[in-house]
């Protein structure tokens, strides 16, 4: 293959990559638009695979005091886990980390 070929090719790829990383990025954004978007359920596949529940067995290990969630309104929130969809202030997960 000529250079020119390999460059046509490897341009094509990475406007490709950006597009679809702009189309991910882009989806919470639109059913947030669109007020679509929805509290997290605990039996969804990726709320499983993390051990999310609505309400922590322990007081002080609570979405609303982890470091990864942004408080919203009727006691859910966003985050940065389950992008796209709300979590329950008093939930828990494996990913929690303690607010510094």
């Amino acid at each position: 293959m000529n250079k020119r070929r390999i460059f046509l090719i490897n341009s094509l790829v990475g406007v490709g990559g950006a597009l679809a990383a702009m189309a991910v990025n882009a989806a919470p954004e639109k059913a947030k638009a669109n007020n679509t978007v929805k509290t997290l359920d605990e039996k969804s596949q990726k709320a499983v695979a993390l051990g999310y529940v609505t309400e922590s067995k322990t007081k002080d290990q609570v979405c609303s005091n982890c470091a990864l969630y942004v408080a919203g309104e009727n006691k859910t929130g966003k985050c940065g886990i389950f992008a796209g969809e709300l979590v329950a202030a008093g939930g828990w997960c494996k990913a929690y980390a303690k607010k510094a």
